[in-house]
């Protein structure tokens, strides 16, 4: 059974959600996935 896990860095300033998210990647047990809620746009790196 896959477990959702949800962080949600919608309110905090650059570089927080990056650190934030980094952090709680290691503590996800098997099964489990990161749904991550943020105000920002992806956008690609690379074109």
């Amino acid at each position: 059974m896959t477990m959702k896990q949800v962080l949600d860095v919608s309110q905090l300033e650059p570089c927080e959600p990056l650190e934030r998210i980094l952090s709680t990647i290691p503590n996800l047990q098997a099964g489990e996935y990161l749904h991550v809620l943020h105000r920002m746009a992806p956008h690609p790196l690379y074109a």
